[in-house]
């Protein structure tokens, strides 16, 4: 009866191991699921134009830097599902690497003004700036795709 099963869990395995695995599709993961954040982004940022006490600027700063990163974390998952499986490391790295070069660039920007009101501000419009850069960049590599 063992070896019955054996045999009988070894002819599946090889049938299913030799079955071809379905092409990824290269669109989003998601087709029919795409959040979105403009519309808050325009809103705060519409805000952040208006306001004139530095704290509320820093607190409204630092949310647009937090929503303009999460864009680009949708957008990179995007990008990375529509990629053969075998660019996907190189684009990997290529992202990590970008975010040590933002985040040393968040940091001079708060070194500008550290300690003073105007730090936080400083960078958040870094982060801002580089993040968006980063968007476009990804963007064009879809369109390119």
């Amino acid at each position: 009866m063992k070896s019955r099963t054996l045999i009988i869990l070894l002819g599946l395995v090889l049938l299913l191991s030799s079955c071809k695995t379905a092409q990824q599709d290269k669109s989003a993961l998601f087709p029919d699921w795409q959040p979105n954040i403009d519309q808050p982004l325009r809103q705060l940022e519409a805000t952040l134009a208006k306001l004139e006490q530095q704290q509320p600027r820093n607190y409204t700063i630092s949310n647009v830097s937090f929503l303009y990163d999460a864009k680009l974390y949708i957008l990179f998952y995007d990008f990375l599902a529509r990629l053969p499986e075998t660019s996907r490391a190189s684009q990997i790295a290529e992202q990590q690497k970008w975010l040590k070069k933002r985040k040393k660039l968040i940091h001079a920007g708060y070194a500008e003004y550290e300690g003073g009101t105007l730090a936080a501000y400083t960078a958040g419009q870094a982060s801002i700036a580089a993040t968006k850069e980063r968007i476009t960049e990804i963007e064009n590599k879809i369109k390119d795709f």
